[in-house]
């Protein structure tokens, strides 16, 4: 997968999606995501992604220190 973002995109998710410090559902199926999901809020909000790009971005935000996670039969994330 080869794909850019921004910093203020990074910005803009921590600050609508992760607002509420509230653990969310990553939600990256292609072909149903969760409408309470990371996939369907960032499809939603910036549509030249997919729910599936939620996964790769989840993953560099944690990386960055920006996002905490666990594993319970979904991935759930919670801003730092």
């Amino acid at each position: 997968m080869n794909f850019s973002f921004t910093e203020d995109m990074l910005y803009t998710i921590l600050q609508e999606f992760f607002s509420d410090g509230a653990e969310k559902v990553m939600g990256a199926s292609m072909t149903d995501p969760p409408k309470d999901g990371f996939g369907w809020y960032l499809y939603n909000r910036f549509p030249h992604y997919s729910p599936r790009h939620a996964s790769v971005i989840a993953a560099i935000m944690y990386d960055l220190g920006l996002l905490d996670y666990r594993v319970k039969k979904a991935v759930y994330l919670r801003k730092k």
